[in-house]
């Protein structure tokens, strides 16, 4: 039985040594290191879980079997029980989420390009402006299978239920867009970046939110065939037209901002080349002098420019709807749903995050059920992860390594507590 078992641990380490020997070459130097610490530390036989998709387990003692193994996520368990290995925050996300995508085949990533884009966005189950009747919207992307991929993930039904558009610049860059995955899928959208990630491809370090990171401001994407009846909600590119190209880039054009796939076409007032419908508005330029107002779409308040508010599908509101219906994470600045807020603490105080920064940056205690920064919770071995008060008033710290155990776990002696791990350790000296 023990060689079955060591038989079982040896396959399921190597298929997590081969997943680390295989990240991209931009993580090869930090995955090296991290491997280097996992086989120093190699008591604690850290491997994938077999219970648990996208976790990890390691040994508290020699001889531990599944069930007494710790299990949580790879981070965690680099930055707690790995402390010398030196490797940033971005890094070990990067190296995690591939990793993960490596060994757990709990999606299977499809890269589409041309019409199959379009009937990707016809199949997507979620609230998308661009999807379903609307999917004709995208016909541009379509049409330039050179310049623009669709990474994407369908249900059993072959419906779309996780997508992120993959851009390939002029100077041959990929870079991920926002990426579509809602939270019954976030298995899905680590699959998407993992898939991402094997392709080299740059990705923002918040993929849910709409493509805002500095490595894409140098970069262009010239499009051809753009003569199209449609143009699609786009959020991350301004747009100018070059020769005989439409040209994406970041620092100036106009704005993708149509969620009724208006075309392309002249402006009326001042003749330049804008987003428009039946040829009656102005474009973005001049449209202040013209149209001044815009009309709150849940009360109906008339609005100058400058007091509106717009959700990510170009609905206006006024300040008081607006704020009743978004919130401003104040983790990473973006604007998001009030049903997306989760309430944390934070070393400045209480503090509202989405949920991709609460599930990146805080931990959930077991005890309270609050959320803390990760640096600022407790792993009792074999119980979950707890707030420094909870923690304390639920278990025992050992005085010689600091590791919290629960009272029945833990050796109570005279003057003071010692894990049996410690214990042995004296006995060997």
């Amino acid at each position: 039985m023990k060689l079955q078992m060591l038989e079982k641990e040896v396959e399921r380490f190597s298929s997590m040594v081969k997943a680390i020997m295989n990240v991209p070459p931009n993580l090869k130097e930090a995955a090296m290191t991290l491997l280097f610490h996992i086989l120093v530390n190699y008591r604690l036989r850290i491997l994938p879980s077999l219970d648990d998709v996208f976790k990890f387990s390691y040994a508290r003692k020699e001889g531990d079997s599944d069930n007494r193994r710790v299990k949580t996520t790879l981070p965690k368990i680099v930055r707690r029980q790995l402390p010398k290995c030196k490797i940033s925050d971005h890094e070990l996300r990067d190296i995690n989420e591939y990793i993960c995508g490596y060994l757990w085949d709990v999606a299977k990533v499809h890269r589409l390009y041309g019409q199959d884009i379009v009937e990707a966005y016809r199949e997507y189950i979620h609230t998308s402006c661009m999807s379903r009747e609307s999917c004709e919207y995208v016909e541009i992307y379509a049409k330039n299978p050179d310049k623009v991929s669709l990474l994407a993930v369908f249900n059993e039904e072959g419906e779309c239920v996780s997508k992120a558009l993959l851009w390939k610049t002029d100077s041959g860059k990929l870079i991920l867009d926002r990426l579509y995955s809602e939270g019954a899928e976030s298995f899905n959208g680590i699959a998407i970046l993992g898939e991402a990630r094997r392709l080299g491809a740059e990705i923002q370090d918040n993929p849910y939110s709409p493509l805002r990171t500095l490595f894409a401001y140098e970069e262009e994407i010239s499009l051809k065939n753009f003569n199209v009846e449609y143009v699609p909600y786009v959020d991350s590119w301004l747009a100018k037209f070059r020769d005989k190209f439409l040209v994406l880039n970041k620092k100036e054009g106009v704005s993708f901002d149509s969620t009724s796939g208006e075309g392309l076409g002249k402006c009326p007032k001042c003749g330049c080349i804008s987003v428009v419908g039946d040829g009656e508005r102005s474009c973005s330029v001049c449209s202040y002098d013209q149209y001044h107002n815009a009309i709150c779409c849940c009360c109906g308040e008339g609005l100058d420019e400058e007091e509106a508010y717009y959700n990510d599908n170009g609905d206006a509101y006024c300040g008081e709807c607006y704020h009743e219906r978004y919130f401003t994470c104040d983790r990473c600045i973006d604007a998001f749903s009030n049903d997306e807020s989760t309430t944390v603490n934070s070393r400045y105080g209480v503090i509202y995050v989405c949920d991709f920064c609460s599930r990146e940056y805080y931990t959930q205690c077991e005890e309270c059920g609050e959320f803390f920064e990760n640096d600022a919770v407790v792993e009792v071995e074999g119980n979950g992860e707890y707030c420094t008060s909870c923690a304390v008033s639920i278990a025992t710290p050992c005085v010689s390594c600091g590791r919290f155990f629960m009272d029945d776990e833990i050796n109570h002696q005279t003057n003071a507590s010692i894990c049996d791990s410690c214990i042995e350790e004296e006995v060997l000296a």
